[in-house]
Parts: structure tokens; C-alpha cells; sequence
């Protein structure tokens, strides 16, 4: 005798144990695998923030060793981010490097800027500790900066200053044999190399009319 359709029961009730844990595991490993996108997108984003920057950062862990360099770091230190990492900060033999003047070693003592010169060139190293979410320093970072025009622009004022001072000096005494000569500038000193040779030309012409007039 015919009893009527069969009871339908819902998709979950029909699932053995097993399936289900299949099911859940599946999501589980979705949502790591979203979580890693996620992770791998971020650092992406923030090696491009930091390759952007036009001065070499270096990052390194509390003993010293590198964990990463932006592309200015790379090609100031002439290796690349996968070679550094792991590796000694020291391979950048700077003039500083293992030295009371090394960034990290200076960050250690209260200060967190130094400064170093090296072929030629005039450089400036900010350091700071970085910190994990528990407030436990981790690491170290450090930004260099060139500002050799900045140290040559002033090391040449101070020295035509000085000239010029002394010309004035020995003008307010009725001195007129003055100097007039100004030092050559260079690629970072061009343009202080031609306001000093004006104020020293107008200077002369100055000393001239006196000297006319006597």
C-alpha cells in the first residue's frame, strides 16, 4: 500500500560527521588562505612606501642584523635585499661601522643622530627603535641622509665670512689693503662662490672711491 512521498531531510541531517569536519576545514583553510593575501598585500604596500623613499633605509634586529633595505639602501650598500638579509649591518662599511659614531651604537647611548663622511661626501644617520604591538623593542632603524651640499654650503660661508669680517675690520681702521680673492667653489658651492665674488667686487669698487677720494 502506497505510504505517501518520502520524508525529505535538510542537507545538514544527511552529513556524516567527516563531511562536516571536511566542510569546516575547507572554510578554515579559505579564510587562512584570505588572511595570507591579505598579509603578503600589506607588506607589498609597505616595501613600495618605503622604496619611494629617496634616502637608503636600513632596518636591522637587536643584534645588529639586517631584515630589510629599501632600494636606495640596496644600492648604497651595493647588495640586495635578499643577500642582506640575515647579515651583519657591518657589510656596509661605512666609516662609522663598528665604531662608538654607528648609528645603533649612538642610539644605545641617548642619541639618535649621527654623522660620518665618506668619499667625498657628508651623511647624516637618524636611528630609532622599533617596537612590537607589546611595547618590546625589536629592532632598529636607521635613515641616511647625503647633505653634503648642505655641510659644503656652510663651511665655505664660514671661511669667506671670516674674510669678509676681516675686510671690514680693516676698513673701519683706514686699513684699505683688503682681500679680495675668493675661494673656487665647487659642484655644491657654485652658486655661495658667486655671492661672495659680488659682495667682494662691490666691495673693491667701495675701497676704490676712498682711496680716490683721498
Amino acid at each position: 500500500m502506497w505510504s505517501g512521498f518520502p520524508e525529505v531531510t535538510s542537507p545538514k541531517k544527511s552529513l556524516t560527521p567527516i563531511m562536516v569536519s571536511l566542510m569546516r576545514s575547507g572554510k578554515v583553510v579559505e579564510g587562512v588562505n584570505k588572511t595570507l593575501d591579505t598579509v603578503v598585500a600589506q607588506m607589498f604596500w609597505f616595501e613600495e612606501i618605503l622604496d619611494s623613499v629617496p634616502f637608503p633605509v636600513s632596518v636591522t634586529d637587536m643584534e645588529m642584523n639586517w631584515t630589510f633595505l629599501n632600494k636606495a639602501a640596496e644600492t648604497a650598500a651595493g647588495i640586495t635585499r635578499a643577500e642582506a638579509v640575515g647579515k651583519p649591518c657591518i657589510k656596509w662599511n661605512a666609516s662609522i661601522c663598528n665604531s662608538q659614531d654607528c648609528g645603533v651604537a649612538c642610539l644605545r647611548q641617548g642619541k639618535g643622530e649621527t654623522a660620518f663622511t665618506q668619499s667625498g661626501h657628508h651623511f647624516m644617520v637618524n636611528t630609532k627603535y622599533l617596537y612590537n604591538a607589546k611595547g618590546e623593542q625589536i629592532g632598529h632603524i636607521e635613515v641616511i641622509q647625503d647633505n653634503t651640499r648642505i655641510v659644503e654650503a656652510v663651511n665655505y660661508q664660514e671661511l669667506e665670512v671670516e674674510r669678509l669680517a676681516k675686510n671690514l675690520r680693516s676698513l673701519s681702521q683706514g686699513n684699505l689693503d683688503l682681500d679680495f680673492e675668493v675661494n673656487e667653489g665647487n659642484e655644491f658651492t657654485e652658486t655661495e662662490a658667486k655671492n661672495f665674488a659680488e659682495i667682494n667686487n662691490n666691495l673693491k669698487m667701495a675701497a676704490e672711491g676712498i682711496i680716490a677720494l683721498i
